[in-house]
Formats: structure tokens, C-alpha cells, sequence
């Protein structure tokens, strides 16, 4: 994704040299260093186009890293100088300018996130691409040499070995290439992926499994589980009858469900990683198999813009799968969530995983539907860390993994629980409530990168996931401080962390495939901003104990209570810089197969750039040509959901937008 710089920072100019309390009881600045952030956003609004270079700089300056840009380059450690701190061993050692000096040149720009992401050094890239192309050379010339002098083979004689040896290096040196575009921390991080059996390190010493082990008489049974002895006991699948699905049960025809199902993987296929080598025929006959909830999950989601003659059939069918969905997860909760390996486990979790992100969507279909996606991820957790805990999910070798004598890629089962995470923290953080997974848990979830199917997608998703648990952290912390030192060494902490979270992925932003990892960033960000003022007010007794975010009308109260207009303009610009990415999804469709998450934050976004316009114009802290910025993007919003729910008014996209239409029109 790329985003115009001028977007943002030009909302900056008018904020003052010195940022003010957030209220006028409080004499401390609210937000450490916010003042800097601004000043830099308006240092890169105002140069000219010459000087873009100099204002790059000092964007990367701000950035905290292991080594300096020598040390790294030059992939050795870095050591700080005793005698001069702004600068490292190496560097006085070659007499060489240290980064660490140009860092010091630009004091108090650090403190505070990085901006205006897409704004990435030339010379940085160009830099990466040299040592990359210096490296594939080295190697091709050190393996091409000892490949001659170990074979004895003379010039004409490099053969098919010989190919296959070079395409290794090539590809190595690719890989440790594509390190270097990001930094130290990100390099040893990609050395440090845990792997699948991680997930059992625990159980395997706990005293359940102990005991099981002493006395192996069957009065432990229901501690743990062996799943070997069920995988005996096991009556042959190929034999049982199909269970009541919605093709035996008459609710869509054969036709109808082929549609259904290719329709799923060509929109959604991506949150299950259904095998594109099989058919959608034999796809279909293997989930009436194994998973009928599975199976109904998928035509539910896919009907959500299927287009019919008779809208009235339409309801009737979405009913009836609702109805049979009920049927099936009451089956399947009993079925999967019980100690024992069975067919249908793996189905089961990518059935939670498709209904957990989509519930939304599929509530405001069928008022009937009462599942809650928090509830729905956590079961899905809980069943995934329970299965793998008690071995049922063995590992065949480093790419395979078998379940109940059924081979899956162990990308596709990573991708499984990848999604369960994102689903359950997203939600965490939508609803307030606690996320069952903790720290060790979400970094498992980096299992995946270190599997050779694994893509750019898994990079963004574990990144993704990555963020978003800073943020639910940072929103969990706040809750308990019991004074405004308290609550900004939180707020101190949760900005180091999110820089160091970009340093990490710093090189998925520059890939040039639309993702939402900074449309993300800058939702965490903003949403980091706006809970830090509303614990301050609290504490200062401008927000009853009593508010929550249910409350009538808190964002304007909140922000009506902000003395401090750089803060004010600060959650203005990541707000106009999520709400921005709307330029950049064309494709109406592209955007209507979209999570719910993103829906509901470009949603959400849209009600707070309303309220929070109405303040600044009041407050006269926009410059004239950028009065109307925040609200041409929430227009335009308005229109990209019309667009959609035109022909679907039953759809929440169409509340989506009757509700930004009566904000809107009540706060202009």
C-alpha cells in the first residue's frame, strides 16, 4: 500500500511550539514528546521537493535500532564507543561518520511512532539491492570453484548438480537479501522462529501426562489422551453414512451448493487454504464426510451476495442454513471440544475460524443468530492449543502434519490457528475483554515462517496479529493505573513496543501487493492516542467511573475535554490516514469480501473523524485548504459502502452507512 505523505502531516502546520495539558487542573504534558512528532510532520510538509532526502533522514533517525547502518550493512555486531556514545567501535576504528552521530544530530526526534510509513530511504533500498546482488555473487563464485575442485570435473562438465547447486545459493542469498531490507532485530528474529513442537513443550512434563505415564490403567483416561489407541479403536470413515447436511436435507440443490462453494474459495478461500488442487466436486463430497458445519459455514458466508429473483427465497434459504448452523455446532461443540482424535477435527477448527470472522455480517442477516466471535474464537483456541497439547497433531516431517490418519500441510494448520488468533485479539479488542491467548502463544504464531510454503501473506498476517497484541495489552494495562506517572509509563512503554514492531516488519511495507498492515498501524495508533486522553480525563474526574465506551456521545465529550491540540491533530492524522486507504481499493467487490475487522474499523474511523472534525474546525486548528479533508474521506467512505449495499439493504454495510449519513449530518 502507498500513502501520499501530504495526506497527513499537512493537518500539522498549526500546532503549537509548546503542546498544552489535557486539562487545565494538570500541569503535565499528557503525552511525552508528542510536540517532536508534530514538528517533523511539518518539517516534511514544508520542504520542497529537493530537500525530500534530508527530511527522510531524519524520519529514520527517529527509528531505535541494534546497530548502526554500518555494522548492519556490514552484518557484525555493533558496540558503543566508551569514549564517544554517539558513536560505535567499528566506525572510529575506519574513521567513518557512525549513523549514531546523525541520530544524536536530530535530539528529541525519538519518543514517539513512526510516521508516514511508505516514505522509505532510496539510498536504504538501493543499499539492500547492492550487498543482496554482491552476496548471490560471492557465493556463485566460492560454489561454482569448490563444485569443480570436489567433483574433478573439468569446465564443460557443471551438469544438473551443478544447477541445482547454484539455484540453492541463489535462493539463500534471496533469503538473507530480503533480511537485510529490514534491520538487525528483524534478522534475528527470522533465525529464532519456534517450531510446531513448541506447542507441547508443557504438557509433556505436566502431572497429568506424569501420571498417565506411572499408571497406564485407564483411571487417567480423562486427563489426557492417546491417541494412538484411539486411532486403533476407530471404526473405518469411508464406511459411515453422511451425516444431515444442507444436500440430504433438501435446503440447496447440488447446483446451488457447486456455486456456493466455488464462490467461497474464490472470495474467502484465503482464511482455510482449501488445497487448489482439488476440484470443487470431490472438495464438497469430502466435507459432507467430515464436516457438515464446515460445509454450511462456507454456503452461509458465500450467500451473504449471491443474487436471487425472489428476494423472498433468498431469506428462506438464508434461514435454513441458519437453522441448520445451530444443528451443526451444537453436534460439533460436543463432538470436537471432548477429549479423543476423530475425523472432522481440522474441518471443525476452519468452520470456528470462517464464522468468527464473519459473524457480524452473518448476525445482521438472521436476527435469530445470538454467537458472539470472541466466544466462537475462543473455543476454536481452546480446542487447536488441546489438540496439539495432547498429540494429536503429529508431525510427519518438517512440512506435513498428521491428524486422525489424514495428511495436512502444516502451513494450512498454522494458518488455521493464525486466523483463530487474529479473530479472537481483534475482538478482544472491539469488546474490552480479556484474550485467553498470552504472549508465548502469539509468538507461535510465527511457526509459519519458517515453513518453505510459507508466503508474503503469512509475513502479514503474523505481523498483523503481532501489533494488534500490543495494542489489546496497552487497553488492559490502563485499566488498572492509579495515577498519571503510572499511566504514562504505559503509554512510554506501548510506543517503544510499536517501534520496535516496526523496525521488525519494516520491509512489508514496502512490498507493493494491498495489504492492510498500515492501515492497521495506523488504527492502533490512533486508538492508543484516544484511550490514553480517556484514562487521563478519568483520573482526573472529567470522565465518570461509571463511562464506557457504550456511553452516549463519548468520543465528543473526550475530545471536547482535550486542551492539548497536538494531540487532537495527532489522532486526526492516523484517523485520515486509515480512513485514506479507501483510495487505494478500486475494486468494489475486493472490498465487499472483506473481514469484518476491517469493515468495522473503516466504519468506526468514520464516526471518529466526524466528531473529532467538528472539534478541530471549532477550534479553527486546520488550515483553510484542509477544512473539508476528514470529511470528503468519510463521503467517500459513505459511497464505497452504497456502492455495495445497494442491491443488499439487509446487509450491515447498508447500517454502515445510514449510521455515518445521520452522524454526519448532525455534526455539520
Amino acid at each position: 500500500m502507498s500513502t501520499d505523505p501530504s495526506s497527513s502531516s499537512s493537518t500539522s502546520k498549526k500546532r503549537k511550539t509548546s503542546a498544552s495539558t489535557s486539562s487545565s487542573s494538570s500541569s503535565k504534558d499528557p503525552i511525552p514528546q508528542t510536540q517532536t512528532q508534530a514538528q517533523s510532520q511539518s518539517q516534511a510538509q514544508a520542504q520542497p521537493a529537493a530537500a525530500k532526502d534530508e527530511t527522510r533522514k531524519l524520519a529514520q533517525a527517529s527509528r531505535t535500532l541494534k546497530a548502526c547502518e554500518l555494522c548492519r550493512k556490514q552484518k557484525t555486531r555493533c558496540f558503543r564507543s566508551p569514549e564517544n556514545p554517539n558513536s560505535c567501535l567499528r566506525c572510529r576504528f575506519l574513521n567513518k561518520t557512525c549513523s549514531f552521530e546523525k541520530e544524536a544530530s536530530q535530539a528529541g526526534v525519538g519518543g514517539m511512532l513512526p510516521f508516514n510509513l511508505s516514505n522509505q530511504e532510496t539510498t536504504k533500498k538501493l543499499d539492500a539491492i547492492h550487498d543482496g546482488i554482491s552476496e548471490i555473487l560471492t557465493c556463485l563464485r566460492s560454489g561454482g570453484s569448490s563444485g569443480r575442485n570436489e567433483g574433478g570435473a573439468g569446465p564443460g562438465r557443471a551438469g544438473r548438480g551443478g544447477r541445482t547447486d547454484d539455484a540453492r545459493l541463489l535462493l539463500d542469498a534471496s533469503a538473507r537479501m530480503r533480511r537485510t531490507s529490514g534491520s538487525s532485530l528483524a534478522l534475528e528474529n527470522d533465525l529464532n522462529f519456534p517450531q510446531f513442537k513448541s506447542f507441547r513443550t508443557l504438557a509433556e512434563s505436566s502431572p497429568f501426562a506424569i501420571m498417565l505415564d506411572l499408571f497406564d490403567d485407564g483411571s487417567h483416561r480423562g486427563f489426557t489422551n492417546n491417541a494412538e489407541e484411539d486411532d486403533e479403536a476407530e471404526a473405518d470413515e469411508t464406511v459411515m453414512p453422511l451425516s444431515e447436511n444442507v444436500l440430504t436435507l433438501g435446503i440447496l440443490t447440488e447446483r446451488e451448493v457447486v456455486e456456493l462453494i466455488s464462490n467461497f474459495r474464490r472470495n474467502y478461500g484465503r482464511w482455510v487454504s482449501f488445497p487448489s488442487s482439488i476440484p470443487t466436486e470431490n472438495l464438497i463430497n469430502l466435507m459432507q464426510a467430515r464436516s457438515s458445519l464446515l460445509l454450511t459455514s462456507c454456503c452461509l458466508v458465500a450467500l451473504r451476495y449471491q443474487t436471487f429473483e425472489d428476494s423472498l427465497e433468498k431469506a428462506l434459504k438464508y434461514y435454513m442454513l441458519v437453522q441448520q448452523l445451530m444443528k451443526d455446532l451444537n453436534t460439533s461443540f460436543v463432538k470436537y471440544t471432548s477429549i479423543g482424535s476423530m475425523l472432522g477435527q481440522v474441518e471443525f477448527l476452519q468452520a470456528i475460524t470462517i464464522i468468527s470472522i464473519y459473524l457480524v455480517s452473518i448476525s445482521k442477516l438472521e436476527s435469530s443468530i445470538k454467537l458472539d466471535p470472541w466466544l466462537l474464537s475462543n473455543i476454536g483456541l481452546s480446542t487447536f492449543i488441546t489438540k496439539t497439547a495432547l498429540g494429536e497433531f503429529k508431525e510427519v516431517d518438517d512440512e506435513m502434519i498428521r491428524i486422525h490418519r489424514q495428511d495436512y500441510d502444516k502451513v494450512m494448520i498454522m494458518r488455521i490457528y493464525n486466523h483463530l488468533c487474529l479473530a479472537h485479539i481483534v475482538n478482544s479488542i472491539f469488546s474490552g475483554r480479556i484474550c485467553i491467548i498470552d504472549s508465548a502463544r502469539v509468538q507461535q504464531t510465527a511457526t509459519t515462517l519458517s515453513l518453505l510454503k510459507a508466503t508474503n501473506f503469512d509475513g502479514r498476517m503474523v505481523s498483523e496479529i503481532g501489533l494488534l497484541f500490543i495494542a489489546y495489552n496497552y487497553l488492559q494495562g490502563v485499566v488498572e493505573v492509579d495515577g498519571y506517572q503510572h499511566l504514562d509509563s504505559l503509554f512510554d512503554q506501548v510506543v517503544n513496543d510499536i517501534k520496535e514492531w516496526f523496525v521488525q516488519w519494516e520491509y512489508l511495507f514496502t512490498q507493493p501487493a494491498l495489504h492492510f498492515l498500515e492501515f492497521n498501524y495506523n488504527f492502533c495508533s490512533m486508538f492508543v492516542y484516544y484511550v490514553y486522553c480517556f484514562q487521563r480525563l478519568k483520573l482526573l474526574g472529567e470522565v465518570g467511573n461509571s463511562s464506557t465506551v457504550l456511553d452516549h456521545d463519548v468520543l465528543s465529550h473526550v475530545f471536547k475535554s482535550i486542551d492539548n491540540e497536538d494531540i487532537l491533530l495527532t489522532m486526526f492524522d492516523y484517523c485520515l490516514l486509515v480512513l485514506s486507504h479507501i483510495n487505494n481499493i478500486d475494486n468494489d467487490s475486493y472490498f465487499a469480501y472483506l473481514s469484518d475487522q476491517i469493515h468495522f474499523i473503516f466504519y468506526f474511523c468514520g464516526i471518529f473523524m466526524i466528531k473529532l472534525h467538528r472539534i478541530v474546525l471549532a477550534k479553527e486548528m486546520l488550515p483553510t485548504k484542509d477544512k473539508n479533508k476528514g470529511v470528503k474521506n468519510v463521503q467517500q467512505l459513505i459511497n464505497k459502502f452504497d456502492k455495495i449495499s445497494a442491491d443488499h439493504p439487509e446487509d450491515v454495510l447498508f447500517t454502515y452507512k445510514m449510521n455515518l449519513e445521520a452522524c454526519l449530518n448532525e455534526n455539520t
